[in-house]
């Protein structure tokens, strides 16, 4: 408890040291439009069965004509569409937020997805900004009684709140240099 009450005084301009190198990478659930974006694209199978459906299709809407030559025009949109991904990108884009809304966001445990930098471990650095992010189990709405009206908004049961320090180098930690360091509060001691 008391680790939580020292990182509950750190505020933006502070600086600090990190003792567990844990750094925030998102809270939310476990299954995201990214992750399952990044799946379809990674799938040759997917991308191929794309690109056949986007074959057939293509040939419907532009047929040969009847002396057997295709027409220049399609063929470079189909050359476009299938060769330089573009198309299968904003399929694999649509098939991405399907897949989320039928698995229902992988659950309703939303909690916070850490990557460990080894390196960082011990490293001061001055904090940018501050924020806070809750964890918890995702109840829906819904119903609870017969009276009319008696509707219950969702909510997180188990909510627990966790502060995130946005980090910027120090001359230390310069050689270290990532897009964006962020850490939970209590993953770091503020130097005095």
């Amino acid at each position: 408890m008391a680790n939580s009450r020292v990182s509950s005084r750190i505020r933006a301009e502070d600086r600090v040291k990190v003792i567990k190198p844990e750094f925030f990478q998102r809270c939310g659930y476990p299954v995201t439009y990214q992750s399952e974006f990044d799946r379809i694209i990674a799938s040759e199978e997917i991308k191929d069965e794309i690109g056949k459906c986007l074959s057939t299709c293509l040939k419907i809407a532009a047929p040969v004509d009847r002396s057997g030559s295709t027409q220049v025009g399609i063929h470079n949109v189909y050359r476009n569409c299938v060769d330089n991904l573009g198309a299968i990108q904003k399929i694999a884009k649509i098939l991405a937020y399907e897949s989320v809304r039928i698995k229902q966001h992988g659950g309703s445990q939303r909690k916070i997805y850490t990557k460990t930098i080894e390196k960082l471990a011990g490293k001061e650095f001055q904090v940018l900004r501050v924020r806070y992010v809750k964890t918890g189990t995702y109840i829906p709405p819904g119903f609870c009684g017969y009276a009319e009206g008696d509707w219950e908004p969702g909510y997180l049961e188990d909510a627990k709140t966790h502060k995130i320090l946005e980090l910027y180098w120090t001359k230390e930690s310069t050689e270290c240099m990532l897009d964006k360091v962020e850490i939970e509060g209590n993953n770091v001691v503020k130097v005095e």
